[in-house]
C-alpha cells in the first residue's frame, strides 16, 4: 500500500498519528474511513492499523490521552489496541472526527 497525502480529516489524523508515534508513512498497514452523523454533528470513524516494530507498550496510554489538532475536525474519541504477535506488533486505531472542531 502507498500512502498519498489527501487534504481531509482522515489524511490529516493519519499525519497526525505518525509524528505522535514516531512513525514513518511506511508502516501504514490499512486505513479506512467511513461518514459518520448524528443528530446534531457530522463527522467520520476511521480505523488505521500501523506496525510497531521497535516502538516502545507505552504508546497507546500516550496516544490516547493526546489532543490532536486537525484542521477544521476535532477528535472525540480514539481507542488503540496492540495486535499481533511479539515479532510483528501492530497497534489497531478506531477514532471518531467531527467537523467544525
Amino acid at each position: 500500500m502507498t500512502w498519498r497525502p489527501r487534504r481531509d480529516a482522515h489524511a490529516h489524523l493519519l499525519r497526525a498519528l505518525l509524528a505522535q508515534l514516531g512513525l514513518a508513512p511506511e508502516q501504514i498497514i490499512a486505513s479506512a474511513q467511513t461518514p459518520w452523523a448524528s443528530a446534531t454533528f457530522s463527522g467520520a470513524r476511521h480505523e488505521v492499523t500501523v506496525s510497531l516494530a521497535g516502538q516502545q507498550a507505552d504508546t497507546i496510554a500516550a496516544l490516547e490521552s493526546h489532543e490532536f489538532d486537525l484542521p477544521g475536525h476535532l477528535v472525540a474519541d480514539l481507542r488503540a489496541t496492540r495486535i499481533g504477535t511479539a515479532g510483528a506488533p501492530q497497534l489497531h486505531i478506531e477514532a471518531l472526527t467531527i467537523a467544525g472542531g
